[in-house]
C-alpha cells in the first residue's frame, strides 16, 4: 500500500508540535524529576515501542515490528536533537546541557514525545508494511509460472475410473482413513487438476495432484483470498463464506469452507459442472473426518443429506 503525501504532511506538523510545546514550560520539570542514566531510558524507550507497535500492528511479521520500531526509536532522536537546538536558540543553554535535555533528560519533553511518537508514526508504517498472509501469497506467487506450463492430465481410458458413485455407496463399499481418501475420491476425475485441504490459517493438511509445487502455492493463494472476502462480508453484516468458485485461464477453482477447514478444487474450464458433486460429496467427507477425530458434534445430518445427492 501506497502513502500519500498528507499522511507524511501530517505526521511531519505532529512531530513538529510535540517538538515546540515543551519549550513552553522549559526549564520546569512540572514535577516529573524522575532521572534515569541515558542508557537505561533509551532502552525503556525503544522497548516501549516495540511494544506499542506487537500490539497495534496485527498480522504484521516481527522483523518489521523490529524495524519500525526502530525507525520510531531514530525519529524521536531527531526531535530531541530539534528541541536541544531550540533550547540552546531561545535560552542560550550550552550544547551539553541542551542536548542532554532533548535527548533523555528534560522529563516533560520526552514524555510528551515518547508517548505520542509511535502513534504519530503508525499510519505511515502500517500503510508501509503489508501483513503475513500478503507476504506469503506474494512470494509463492512467484512459482505461478512453474504451475502454468503444468500440462493437462489426459483423459482417462477407461470409463470406469470416471464413474460417479453416491456418497453413501462409497462409504459402504470403502470407508475412507483419512483425508488423503476424500481428496483422492475428488481428485480421480481426470477433469480435475488438483484437490487441496488446508487449515483457517493456511496450513496444507491434505493435497492429492501431480504437481507438488501447487500444494504451497495454493495453500498461501486460498487463505488469502478466503481472508479477503471474509472482510467485507463481516462488515456489511456478519455474513459467513460458505464457499465460492474462481474461473482462472487455466481452470477454474472450487473453494468449500468444511467447518474450521477449506477444500480447494482445480478442474478444467471445459468440464462443465461434473465435478461440482463429487466436490460437494469429498467436502462431506472430509466433515465426517474432521468431527470425528475431533469429537465434533455433527450440526445438521439431514441438511448435508438433502445438499449431496445419494447415486446408489
Amino acid at each position: 500500500m501506497q502513502v500519500s503525501s498528507h499522511e507524511y504532511r501530517h505526521a511531519a506538523l505532529m512531530a513538529a508540535i510535540v517538538a515546540v510545546v515543551p519549550l513552553i514550560f522549559y526549564p520546569n520539570s512540572l514535577g516529573l524529576g524522575l532521572k534515569l542514566s541515558p542508557f537505561l531510558f533509551l532502552l525503556l524507550e525503544l522497548v516501549y515501542y516495540w511494544a506499542v507497535f506487537a500490539v497495534f500492528l496485527k498480522g504484521v511479521e516481527f522483523a518489521n515490528i523490529f524495524i519500525s520500531g526502530s525507525i520510531c526509536f531514530f525519529s524521536r532522536l531527531v526531535i530531541g536533537v530539534i528541541f536541544a537546538i531550540l533550547v540552546m536558540g531561545m535560552y542560550g543553554t550550552g550544547i551539553k546541557e541542551a542536548f542532554a535535555a532533548g535527548i533523555y533528560r528534560y522529563m516533560p519533553a520526552m514524555v510528551l514525545q515518547v508517548i505520542s511518537f509511535p502513534f504519530i508514526l503508525m499510519p505511515i508504517l502500517k500503510a508501509s508494511m503489508p501483513p503475513k498472509s500478503e507476504k506469503k501469497a506474494r512470494l509463492v506467487m512467484q512459482s505461478s509460472l512453474e504451475a502454468k506450463e503444468k500440462p493437462a492430465r489426459p483423459p482417462a481410458e477407461n470409463m470406469a475410473d470416471r464413474k460417479i458413485i453416491g456418497y453413501k455407496a462409497a462409504v459402504a463399499d470403502k470407508p475412507f482413513a483419512g483425508f488423503d481418501e476424500a481428496l483422492k475420491y475428488v481428485g480421480e476425475l481426470a477433469a480435475v487438476r488438483f484437490a487441496l485441504l488446508i487449515d483457517h490459517q493456511g496450513l496444507p493438511l491434505s493435497f492429492y495432484g501431480d504437481n507438488l509445487s501447487l500444494r504451497s502455492l495454493w495453500s498461501a493463494i486460498g487463505v488469502y483470498l478466503v481472508e479477503k472476502i471474509n472482510e467485507p462480508l463481516k462488515r456489511a453484516g456478519n455474513y459467513n463464506l460458505e464457499g465460492f468458485e474462481l474461473t482462472l485461464d487455466l481452470y477454474r477453482i472450487h473453494v468449500v469452507r468444511v467447518d474450521n477447514l477449506y477444500l480447494l478444487v482445480a478442474a478444467e474450464k471445459s468440464s462443465g459442472d461434473s465435478e461440482k458433486v463429487r466436490v460437494a460429496q469429498a467436502a462431506v467427507m472430509v466433515r465426517k473426518i474432521y468431527q470425528e477425530r475431533y469429537s465434533i458434534k455433527p450440526e445438521n445430518t439431514a441438511r448435508e443429506e438433502i445438499y449431496v445427492p445419494s447415486f446408489s
